[in-house]
């Protein structure tokens, strides 16, 4: 599976309410990152910016939560990550959800 959507600061505040939503914490509105280009692969996910680039491996995630608007990706109870169900047709989502969930790492979680 191969995924890639970009986004805005919006978006991504969005994002982490709805992470934080999840965990049950509060979060601000001050998001000053640039556009980011996500990348959903088969070994990994990753965030580019302009400024950088950040890959995770799936063995990383100890929990991949599905919301009506996004996959979370968390490592223990930290927020790391992201991607946008609006990005992917009906088909699409329901495919990607049974990938996400064969990626997690319950022994991480």
């Amino acid at each position: 599976m191969y995924a890639r959507c970009m986004h805005d600061r919006s978006f991504r505040s969005r994002a982490v309410r709805a992470a934080s939503r999840a965990e049950g914490l509060h979060s601000s509105d001050r998001d000053h990152r640039p556009p980011t280009a996500l990348r959903v692969t088969d070994d990994g996910y990753e965030a580019r910016t302009g400024h950088s680039t950040t890959t995770m491996r799936w063995s990383l995630f100890g929990r991949i939560t599905t919301g009506p608007e996004f996959w979370l990706f968390f490592v223990n109870r930290q927020f790391t990550g992201f991607l946008p169900r609006r990005a992917f047709g009906t088909g699409q989502q329901a495919e990607s959800d049974g990938f996400l969930a064969s990626r997690q790492n319950t022994k991480v979680a």
